[in-house]
């Protein structure tokens, strides 16, 4: 999975892409600041029934903003509830908000 993100003026921005266990999980997004550390939480979660059983990959684009200036440790987590597989740390960086 790669996972880019850069701090900006009030906010951090990335991007990324996951794979998913099959192409019924879009991707969804949330995100916890404080304490001068950010956690995004990426989420495959199952929409439908059925669905092929094939390894996808999804591209996601995301924005953390309202941080005040300042150096913050970044965590991106892909999660991948109902699924048997365990999240996976995808990026951890300091990354320097103006």
């Amino acid at each position: 999975a790669g996972v880019r993100a850069e701090g900006a003026g009030g906010g951090i921005t990335g991007r990324g892409q996951m794979d998913t266990p099959d192409p019924c999980r879009p991707v969804t997004g949330t995100a916890e600041a404080g304490s001068g550390e950010v956690t995004l939480r990426v989420e495959a979660a199952r929409e439908g029934e059925m669905c092929a059983q094939v390894i996808s990959t999804f591209a996601y684009e995301a924005a953390v903003t309202g941080l005040a200036p300042g150096a913050y440790r970044l965590r991106v987590v892909h999660a991948y509830p109902g699924t048997g597989w365990e999240p996976q740390t995808a990026l951890e960086q300091t990354v320097t908000v103006r």
